[in-house]
């Protein structure tokens, strides 16, 4: 698909371009890309980047500097990409390579930090295996991606690639590294707007463990400042039971109670 143009979202055509993961018109989708477009718009002056291939189905990358990245990742002078996903029918046609490639040129150029500050690599949140909402960790390695940093032993892990030989390497903030909530009690939700389907999930994830009588707690990280403290490196979403993470992904309410009924039983 080498004809297939790459767009680069920006403050000049957000509100022409799908958002690639709220694509349909009915009202549901309408308030989701509206949600992640006003998300997306308040990051582009910190250097966020948001590019697409031109085609209706969900194939982008998503990254800006570490500095100002809505994940508990310290990295100070790295691009972090947050979201990368080539979808269906779009799966093995070089799309992927040609939105990587662009992150890395992007990063090298510095993400409009200033001249002669190009960046000290890229890295990705991904598992040792394909896990939700993870970026594919075999295919970064097949890249030229090496873990740098791990958490829950290993499963998931913090790849990264220099592209200043350098620099020193990134990793998880001390906070988010133990994946635990010190002092937590029934069901926690944080959940972001990065994503323009958490908020219902997440609500919808609250109601279900409320009808199972779980007391249950739904967390806004509405600021960088709140992103950065999570006490996981999962910034999209993260779920604790009492003080135990136990998924950071946005499920249905009948995923979800399953999920708490065979915790409770364990």
């Amino acid at each position: 698909m080498e004809t297939v143009r790459i767009i680069d979202v920006d403050a000049g055509n957000i509100e022409r371009e799908h958002v690639c993961c709220a694509i349909g018109n009915d009202a549901d989708n309408k308030a989701r890309a509206a949600a992640k477009k006003a998300w997306l718009a308040a990051r582009f002056p910190e250097g966020h980047r948001f590019k697409k291939a031109d085609v209706r189905g969900k194939v982008f990358i998503e990254y800006g500097p570490a500095e100002s990245a809505w994940f508990p990742v310290e990295a100070p002078g790295w691009t972090f990409a947050q979201c990368f996903w080539v979808a269906g029918a779009y799966k093995g046609a070089g799309l992927g390579s040609r939105l990587l490639s662009a992150c890395e040129e992007d990063a090298l150029a510095g993400l409009g930090r200033g001249p002669g500050t190009g960046d000290a690599g890229v890295c990705f949140i991904a598992g040792k295996k394909k896990l939700p909402f993870l970026s594919d960790g075999k295919y970064l390695r097949a890249k030229g991606y090496e873990a740098v940093d791990e958490v829950l032993g290993g499963e998931v892990v913090l790849l990264a690639k220099r592209l200043d030989p350098a620099a020193p390497r990134p990793r998880f903030s001390a906070a988010s590294r133990a994946c635990r909530l010190e002092g937590g009690t029934g069901v926690t939700i944080f959940w972001s707007p990065q994503c323009p389907h958490v908020p219902a999930y997440a609500r919808e994830m609250a109601e279900a463990a409320a009808e199972l009588g779980v007391e249950t707690r739904l967390v806004e990280v509405d600021t960088l400042a709140k992103a950065r403290a999570l006490p996981s490196p999962f910034g999209i979403v993260s779920v604790f039971l009492g003080e135990e993470l136990i998924a950071w992904e946005p499920m249905p309410a009948d995923k979800f109670k399953k999920l708490l009924t065979a915790r409770a039983g364990s």
